[in-house]
């Protein structure tokens, strides 16, 4: 082979290698782009609360009227004599005298008083009526009542009774069943009225 042959061939190879090494080079590794820096996000405190103001003081409650309405209630007796005006506050049930005689042919009184006495001082617009009704051997009282107590202030201790009075048929002799509300007790003309009440 000729000298000029041999230079080309080597010339040739040179060339394929450089081929060679070109094809087969890696590429350096790149680094990804940097990411921006991110800033932790400030949280807001909440607001300080607000002192609660203390409540205002409870106005004081003024007294009131309170009305009371009663029907066939309270303490009911019988007595012979019509009944007179209390002449003290020092109140207390005005229950028959027991040597009072029932005698025939004559009217009995009927007394009711309310549940409760009442100051001159807190107390209004009393006021308090009663009806007997006599059917056969039966006597049957009817009472209402109405007043009005003021309550949450002052009052004197006095304590005076709301009370009615009814005067009854004239009675013959027999036994009659007295009836006030849901109490009753039984009374004998001529006789005594010994038990004239319903409590």
């Amino acid at each position: 082979m000729a000298c000029s042959e041999v230079s080309a061939s080597a010339s040739r190879l040179a060339a394929c290698l450089s081929l060679l090494v070109g094809c087969g080079a890696r590429e350096e590794p790149v680094d990804p782009p940097a990411l921006p820096a991110v800033t932790p996000a400030t949280v807001a405190e909440p607001p300080a609360a607000e002192p609660i103001a203390p409540a205002p003081p409870d106005a004081p409650k003024q007294p009131a009227w309170v009305a009371y309405d009663e029907h066939d209630e309270g303490v009911m007796c019988l007595t012979t004599q019509s009944p007179t005006p209390f002449q003290s506050a020092a109140y207390q049930v005005r229950r028959p005298d027991p040597r009072m005689a029932v005698t025939k042919n004559n009217s009995l009184f009927a007394i009711v008083d309310a549940t409760q006495c009442v100051s001159s001082s807190c107390s209004r617009n009393a006021k308090h009526t009663c009806k007997v009704v006599l059917s056969g051997n039966e006597l049957r009282v009817t009472s209402q009542a109405h007043y009005e107590v003021h309550v949450g202030g002052p009052c004197t201790e006095d304590c005076w009774p709301v009370a009615a009075s009814c005067r009854t048929p004239k009675l013959k002799a027999g036994t009659y069943t007295v009836h006030h509300g849901d109490k009753s007790f039984s009374v004998t003309v001529p006789g005594s009225l010994a038990q004239a009440c319903t409590q």
